[in-house]
C-alpha cells in the first residue's frame, strides 16, 4: 500500500495529537501460510514511493519477521529449558539420560545422591566406569533391550552404592531426535528399598503368625482327640 500524498488518501483517519505530519506512506504485510503475521510500514521519504521502494521494503519486513520468530522461538527454548532445569533439580527421583552407546550424558542430583558419585565420575561414562562388573553388565543389558525394542519398559534393579545395597523401581523409554531415530535411553528411578524391606518383614510375620496358628490348631486338635479318646474308655 503506497500512499504518495497521505493528507488525500481516502483512507486517511487522521493523526493522534502531537503526531508528525505524515506526507507519504507505505506499507508491506508478511504473509505466511496464507496469514497476515505483520505489516510493516514506513513514512515520509523526501522523493515519491515506486516500486523499487515497494519490493525493498518488503524483503526487510520479511527479514525482520524472521529475526522476530528466531527471538520468540529462542525464548520459548530458555523457557523451556528453565522449566525442565527446574523439575530435574528439585524431583525426588533419579533421572538420566544416555547416549546409544549407553554414555550418561544428563543425570540430576538426586541420580548423584543416589548413587554416592559425583558429576565428574558419572558423564560421559558408561556403568561399567561406576558399578561392580556383574551389577553393570545387567543394567547395560537392560539398557540395551530398550533400545533395541523401541518401546519403555519398568522394571527392579538392584545396585551397590555408597549407602549399601539399593532396590530401585526404575523406567527406562528411547531417546528419539527430531527425525525419530533412537538416539538413546532416558531413565527414572526410584528407590523403594524401604518399602521393599517392609514388605518382607510383613510378609516374615504373616508367614510366623500362619504357622504359629497352625501349630496351635494342631495342638487343640490332638488336645480334642485325646479327650474323645478318654471319654470313651470311661464309658
Amino acid at each position: 500500500m503506497v500512499y504518495n500524498d497521505f493528507p488525500s488518501s481516502p483512507n486517511q483517519k487522521g493523526l493522534p495529537a502531537g503526531h508528525a505530519a505524515v506526507k507519504r506512506f507505505m506499507s508491506v504485510p508478511v504473509i505466511e501460510n496464507g496469514k497476515v503475521r505483520i505489516i510493516f510500514g514506513v513514512g515520509n521519504k523526501v522523493d515519491e514511493y515506486d516500486d523499487r521502494d515497494v519490493m525493498q521494503l518488503q524483503l526487510v519486513a520479511n527479514e525482520l519477521h524472521k529475526i522476530m520468530k528466531l527471538r520468540r522461538i529462542e525464548n520459548e527454548v530458555r523457557e523451556s529449558e528453565a522449566f525442565l532445569r527446574d523439575i530435574m533439580e528439585n524431583v525426588s527421583d533419579a533421572i538420566f539420560v544416555k547416549d546409544r552407546e549407553a554414555r550418561m550424558i544428563l543425570a540430576n542430583p538426586a541420580y548423584y545422591r543416589l548413587i554416592g558419585k559425583s558429576p565428574e565420575e558419572v558423564l560421559n561414562k558408561t556403568v561399567a566406569d561406576f558399578h561392580p562388573p556383574e551389577i553393570a553388565r545387567k543394567l547395560a543389558e537392560g539398557d540395551k533391550r530398550v533400545m533395541e525394542a523401541g518401546k519403555g519398559t519398568t522394571l527392579e534393579e538392584r545396585i551397590f552404592t555408597s549407602h549399601g545395597w539399593r532396590i530401585l523401581q526404575t523406567v527406562k523409554a528411547p531417546y528419539y531426535d527430531g527425525q525419530g531415530n533412537i538416539i538413546g535411553l532416558i531413565g527414572a528411578a526410584r528407590d523403594i528399598t524401604e518399602r521393599r524391606q517392609a514388605e518382607e518383614a510383613l510378609k516374615k510375620a504373616h508367614d510366623s503368625l500362619e504357622k504359629l496358628v497352625e501349630e496351635r490348631t494342631a495342638e487343640l486338635e490332638k488336645s480334642y482327640n485325646s479327650l474323645k479318646e478318654s471319654e470313651k474308655k470311661s464309658f
